[in-house]
C-alpha cells in the first residue's frame, strides 16, 4: 500500500531561504552543538584550530525543495572507490589550485550529481570540520536550489543518492547510536539513519549543525506573517 503524500508545509521556499540567510549573519551553532554527534574518543579534535599546512576540502550541503519541506542529498560511495568506499557523505573533495571553498563545493556538486552552478544559490559557509585521521580541513557550503532539479549522479563516485529530510533531522529521536569500529574498538557512536543507512562521523557533525539552524528558524516559518504562499 503506498504511503500517503506528506502534508504540504505552511511556508514558502522563498521564506525558508530568507530565514536561512538571516541565520548565516548570526553566530553559527558551531562545535558546542556539533559535538552531540562526535564519535567517542575524539576529544574535540574535529574542531582544533586548522594548521597552515592542512589540505583544504569543500563539501556541498544542498537544500532541495520537497513536498515535505527541505531535503539534503547525501551520496553513498561505491565499494570500488579507493577512499571512503561504502561510506555516506556530502558531495565534495579537495580544493584545486586557486579555487575558493565555494568554487570547489560547486564544482564537486556538478561532477558528482550533475547540478550546474547556475541552478544553485550559495547561502553561506558552515562551521569547518577537521578530519584528524586523513588530515583535511573540511569546509561545508550551504547551498540551495530553486524548485525541483534533476540529478545525474556520476556512477564512478555515487552508488546511490540518499535524501535527508530536515523535518526528520530535528526530531528528538533522530540522533541515535549504533556500534561502529573506532580506533580498533567496537563502540556506540552517534549518527542518523537515512534511508536505511547509518550516517556518522564528519557528515553527522555537519548534519547536526544544519538541524540546529533549522530548529532556530522554525518559529519564524510557523509565524502567520510568513505564510505568504509564494
Amino acid at each position: 500500500m503506498p504511503e500517503p503524500n506528506p502534508a504540504p508545509v505552511p511556508w514558502s521556499w522563498t521564506t525558508l531561504l530568507q530565514a536561512f540567510k538571516a541565520e548565516g549573519c548570526r553566530e553559527l551553532p558551531g562545535a558546542g552543538v556539533m559535538r552531540r554527534a562526535e564519535p567517542p574518543m575524539s576529544c574535540g579534535r574535529h574542531f582544533h584550530p586548522e594548521e597552515n599546512s592542512l589540505p583544504q576540502a569543500a563539501v556541498a550541503v544542498v537544500l532541495c525543495e520537497a513536498p515535505s519541506g527541505a531535503e539534503v542529498p547525501l551520496v553513498l560511495r561505491p565499494e570500488s572507490m579507493p577512499q571512503h568506499a561504502g561510506q555516506v557523505g556530502f558531495p565534495g573533495g579537495k580544493l584545486h589550485p586557486g579555487e575558493s571553498t565555494q568554487q570547489a563545493a560547486l564544482r564537486e556538486l556538478r561532477e558528482e550529481l550533475g547540478l550546474e552552478p547556475q541552478r544553485v544559490q550559495p547561502l553561506f559557509e558552515l562551521t569547518p570540520v577537521r578530519l584528524f585521521v586523513s588530515r583535511f580541513a573540511v569546509r561545508p557550503w550551504l547551498l540551495a536550489t530553486q524548485g525541483p532539479v534533476p540529478l545525474c549522479p556520476c556512477p564512478k563516485e555515487v552508488k546511490q543518492v540518499l535524501w535527508a529530510s530536515l523535518e526528520e533531522l530535528i526530531r528528538p529521536e533522530a540522533l541515535t547510536t549504533e556500534l561502529r569500529c573506532v580506533w580498533g574498538q567496537q563502540v556506540p557512536v552517534p549518527g542518523y539513519r537515512v534511508q536505511g543507512h547509518f550516517v556518522w562521523g564528519a557528515t553527522a557533525l555537519i548534519l547536526t549543525e544544519l538541524a540546529e539552524l533549522f530548529r532556530r528558524i522554525r518559529p519564524v516559518l510557523n509565524s502567520p506573517n510568513t505564510h505568504d504562499g509564494s
